[in-house]
């Protein structure tokens, strides 16, 4: 999680000082471009990095980082190659494993947040969200490498993305309505004489062993 913070920060560093100092030819747009598939690919990544500090779904988070990585050194190749080259296949190649980390890193922050208390429903919804972005995916990319121009196909996809996106905003929602509310009590305690720090300290403690979570006020 540190290395994916340190990489925004330097790329934000990189495109200011771009954007400041250097003057706005090719060079510089392609930095431009550098910083901001980085800035992407680390985005991506990001979820597969709660993941790795969870211990969970370790082969998932590293098919995410595998996967941003490759999409941005290949789409980096292509911004930088020969302009007057056809590059067109590279690009889709880039397109095609930058939608493979996409929905791998939709997976991944939806995993990072799946609880031993989820509901049938959320663990349904659950897969749903991961299918429908899977999907999603998939689409984009045959419309890409085939070049597809029906209009049934785009509104297919479209009303795909549309139900992803909508799965996934709904599990956090459907979360939150499942959790019960936390209730609060306050204990009061009549003692003959100040009780010192540590007995405090050891009266909270005892408490935390019975399950109960204790504050001093």
């Amino acid at each position: 999680m540190l290395a994916l913070v340190v990489s925004l920060c330097v790329t934000g560093a990189i495109a200011i000082a771009t954007l400041l100092f250097a003057e706005f030819d090719d060079t510089a747009a392609r930095i431009l471009g550098t910083t901001a598939l980085l800035s992407l690919a680390s985005l991506l990544a990001l979820p597969a990095g709660a993941l790795l500090d969870q211990g969970r779904a370790r082969p998932l988070a590293w098919a995410v980082i595998a996967a941003s990585a490759a999409g941005f050194v290949v789409a980096v190749f292509a911004l930088w190659a020969d302009p007057e080259q056809e590059w067109a296949r590279i690009w889709k190649v880039a397109l095609t494993l930058g939608l493979a980390a996409g929905a791998g890193a939709q997976a991944a922050a939806s995993t990072s947040r799946v609880g031993e208390g989820d509901s049938a429903r959320l663990r349904a919804l659950y897969w749903i969200a991961i299918v429908l972005a899977s999907a999603l995916a998939v689409l984009i990319a045959v419309a890409a490498w085939a070049e597809v121009d029906s209009p049934g196909y785009f509104r297919f996809l479209g009303a795909t993305a549309v139900a992803a996106v909508l799965a996934s905003l709904l599990q956090p929602i459907l979360r939150r309505m499942e959790t019960p509310a936390e209730r609060r009590y306050e204990l009061i305690l009549r003692v003959d004489r100040e009780p010192s720090h540590e007995a405090v300290t050891a009266a909270i403690e005892a408490l935390g062993r019975h399950g109960v979570r204790a504050e001093k006020g």
